[in-house]
């Protein structure tokens, strides 16, 4: 990883969890920050832990290395269309000598705030999809218990205003794929409890959301064990 750092002056990493950025960045003196010569920016784009990235974020400045929190929205097709949504937090400085390269991938690019800012805004946006499938998956489940043609409420809910992402999510992927499906599952774990550390923290109560999330959690694991 410091072979990479030593030839590139923006680094954007999307891996799974905090241990892995962190493997990715720091490696014990081995990862890409140590190879990057001052006035390199990284970017985060994975959603982990507020702690991680602002430890990162200390361990860089200390190296001349702007970093930032820049966790991404529109799954693959977003990103080979170049129009993924990009939360970012850091500072700004470093927010405008990135945004050019984000431009590249990303249509809509926000500074959400200080470090961190950008992991909240995407759990946060992590949780209104997981209610949407929640949703979605309720609707599917309530049609064929009222006798409908399974097929028939999946065209109609689908070209709708039942329409979601989330919907969209369910019939096309999530149904078809198991793979994916027990991929997701482990996805969904982690950003809710991202999610209900960081209101925890801040003293913000449960709410609808984190029902709707963990029945959409529990539902694609079940849905994972009927193929």
């Amino acid at each position: 990883m410091k072979a990479l750092g030593e030839s590139s002056d923006f680094v954007g990493i999307c891996v799974f969890a905090d241990k892995d950025v962190d493997e990715v960045i720091d490696g014990d003196g081995k990862g890409v920050l140590y190879g990057m010569a001052p006035g390199g920016v990284i970017a985060i784009h994975s959603t982990i832990s507020i702690d991680c990235c602002a430890r990162l974020e200390s361990l860089a400045k200390s190296r001349g290395i702007g970093l930032l929190d820049a966790p991404v929205s529109g799954a693959r097709r977003g990103a080979e269309a170049g129009t993924l949504c990009i939360m970012t937090g850091g500072e700004r400085e470093v927010f405008e000598k990135a945004a050019p390269v984000f431009e590249s991938y990303g249509r809509t690019i926000e500074l959400a705030g200080p470090i961190g800012s950008g992991q909240v805004m995407k759990t946060l946006v992590n949780m209104a999809l997981f209610s949407h499938l929640a949703i979605a998956r309720t609707a599917a489940s309530v049609a064929e218990k009222l006798g409908l043609d399974v097929e028939v409420a999946k065209r109609v809910l689908l070209n709708s205003t039942s329409k979601s992402f989330g919907m969209e999510m369910l019939y096309g992927v999530l149904m078809k794929d198991p793979e994916f499906a027990a991929h997701a599952v482990t996805m969904q774990v982690k950003d809710i409890r991202l999610f209900q550390e960081i209101c925890r923290n801040r003293d913000v109560e449960r709410t609808l959301l984190d029902a709707l999330a963990e029945q959409s959690s529990n539902e694609t694991a079940a849905l994972t064990k009927k193929f």
